[in-house]
């Protein structure tokens, strides 16, 4: 059996997570929770153009959320539907400079993040990206404050996303809970 992707990169710290973070990121088997979201966006064309490109969700209070991990090669597809629209991207284990960092893919753009155990929280750190495998400037690395962490037994989230020159793309938080098979 595979060891969950999560697990490869955080190695011993991960069992340090809190119980609902190791469950969620703990299995290599298709699976999907589902919760609700608070979503917040910035305001500017440069904005609404990476949202729309994205397919980031919309503005809201309390929407509804599901998401849906699939494993693919060495990683995983997780599809985020918010409010029934479902938006995508890839994680897998970096490779070469980015070996200890996960990488996420988000259509033509691939960032890496660095996985933090922070006391109770995950936490996600941008540390380069790449567009179209091209290597982009570090001053233009989209930044944010985005982490996992475990509030009365429910995995909960903090995401947000925002760019020099764009400001605030968009900003979700919420929380999930395991979907019954």
């Amino acid at each position: 059996m595979q060891t969950p992707l999560y697990r490869r990169i955080l190695g011993a710290s991960f069992d340090t997570l809190p119980p609902q973070l190791r469950e969620l990121h703990g299995s290599c088997e298709p699976r999907t929770w589902w919760g609700h979201a608070n979503v917040r966006h910035g305001g500017g064309v440069l904005a609404r153009l990476v949202r729309a490109l994205i397919g980031f969700p919309e503005e809201g209070s309390d929407v509804p959320l599901s998401v849906a991990f699939s494993p693919i090669g060495e990683g995983e597809r997780w599809t985020r539907t918010f409010d029934g629209k479902p938006f995508h991207s890839y994680q897998f284990p970096g490779k070469g400079r980015d070996a200890l960092l996960l990488d996420e893919r988000f259509g033509l753009a691939t960032f890496a993040l660095a996985l933090v155990v922070d006391g109770e929280r995950l936490v996600l750190i941008p540390r380069r990206w790449s567009l179209l495998g091209m290597p982009m400037p570090a001053f233009l690395l989209p930044r944010g404050i985005s982490f996992e962490h475990e509030i009365d037994g429910r995995f909960c989230f903090d995401v947000e996303i925002s760019a020099p020159f764009v400001g605030l793309i968009v900003g979700y938080r919420g929380s999930l809970v395991a979907l019954a098979t």
